[in-house]
C-alpha cells in the first residue's frame, strides 16, 4: 500500500511537471514578442519627442503597443508608452483608462499622475489637474535620492521641468548622464531646459 501511494505521487509530479514545462515556452515566446513590439514602438515615440513622428508612423505605434499588450496585459512599461501615443493624438478618454489601470496595478507610479494631470489639464479640469500634478510631484521628491532604472530618472526630470523647476531637472540629467551614458533621452531632455540652466548643467559635469 505505502509502494503504491508513493508511485501515485510520483506520477503526480511527474504530470505537473510536464505539464509546467509544456505552458512554460508559449508564455515565455508571448513575452518576449511583446517586448519586441514595444521596442519597435518606443522608437517611434522617440522619433515623436524629436518632431520626426508622421501621423502614420504614430498609428503604427498605437498598433504595436496595443499588440504588446494584449500579449502582456500587466506590463506597466507597454501601458505608459501607449499612453504618451494616445495623448499625442488627444485620444484622452482612451488616456485615461489607462491611467486608471496603471493605478491599480501601482498606486504610487509618478510617471501615471503626471500623464493623468496633463490629461485633465488639456480637457481644462483645473482641479484634477492639480490634485494630479501634486501627487506626482510628491511621489518624485521621495524618490530621487534612490537608485532608479533610466525611466523613473527621466520621470523625474519630466515632473521637474513641468514645474519649471530646471535647477532640480538639471541635477536628475546629471545622474541620469552619469548612470546611464547611451541613453538616447539625454540630449533631448537637455534641449528643453533654458540656456542659464544648460550652464548649471555643464558646471555639474566638469566637477
Amino acid at each position: 500500500m505505502r509502494n503504491r501511494n508513493i508511485i501515485i505521487v510520483v506520477f503526480t509530479i511527474l504530470v505537473l511537471t510536464a505539464l509546467f514545462w509544456k505552458h512554460l515556452p508559449l508564455e515565455f515566446t508571448r513575452k518576449i514578442r511583446a517586448s519586441d513590439l514595444n521596442d519597435e514602438a518606443n522608437a517611434i515615440i522617440i522619433q515623436m519627442y524629436k518632431n520626426e513622428a508622421t501621423v502614420n508612423s504614430i498609428d503604427h505605434g498605437i498598433e504595436l503597443l496595443e499588440q504588446a499588450i494584449q500579449l502582456d496585459s500587466n506590463n506597466t512599461t507597454y501601458i505608459t508608452n501607449l499612453m504618451k501615443l494616445y495623448r499625442n493624438k488627444k485620444e484622452f478618454q482612451k488616456n485615461l483608462a489607462l491611467t486608471n489601470k496603471l493605478i491599480s496595478i501601482n498606486p504610487n507610479d509618478a510617471v501615471v499622475y503626471l500623464h493623468r494631470g496633463l490629461i485633465y489639464e488639456e480637457l481644462s479640469d483645473t482641479n484634477n489637474a492639480k490634485y494630479n500634478f501634486n501627487k506626482s510631484l510628491n511621489i518624485v521628491n521621495n524618490r530621487v535620492n534612490l537608485d532608479l532604472s533610466e525611466g523613473e530618472r527621466i520621470t523625474c526630470i519630466n515632473i521637474y521641468q513641468h514645474f519649471k523647476r530646471y535647477r532640480r531637472a538639471s541635477q536628475e540629467l546629471f545622474k541620469l548622464k552619469t548612470k546611464y551614458p547611451e541613453s538616447p533621452f539625454y540630449d533631448i531632455l537637455v534641449n528643453e531646459l533654458p540656456d542659464s540652466i544648460k550652464n548649471y548643467l555643464e558646471v555639474l559635469s566638469q566637477k
